[in-house]
């Protein structure tokens, strides 16, 4: 349903190098090395998303998925939205519009 972007990604054969980069969700391999910072109590949102890889393999149907949380979390109450969370979505909408593809948009936000 959310899957109607034609898939461009790179087939990994031997001789073609991988143009995107390879999220250890996908590939589920153990964590030997934690390359994200610690951005506190900062609202991850790549780490939520990269949860969703299997979910939403396209960028359009990522991006679906962030509108989604967005408008939900713009209905709240007033006094139960968190605008710390609605800026990060918001932004990760911005950065996934501008990706080549999920994975591409999932590794800007992770480098922020």
């Amino acid at each position: 349903m959310h899957d109607t972007e034609p898939n461009t990604q790179s087939t990994g054969g031997a001789d073609e190098p991988s143009q995107t980069p390879q999220l250890r969700r996908r590939e589920n391999r153990p964590v030997e090395f934690e390359r994200r910072r610690n951005r506190g109590s900062g609202i991850d949102i790549a780490a939520v998303l990269e949860m969703h890889l299997d979910q939403c393999k396209t960028r359009r149907s990522m991006i679906a998925l962030l509108e989604q949380w967005l408008s939900e979390a713009q209905a709240r109450e007033r006094e139960n939205q968190d605008p710390e969370y609605i800026g990060a979505v918001e932004r990760a909408i911005e950065v996934m519009k501008g990706a080549p593809d999920v994975e591409t948009g999932i590794f800007s936000l992770q480098q922020r």
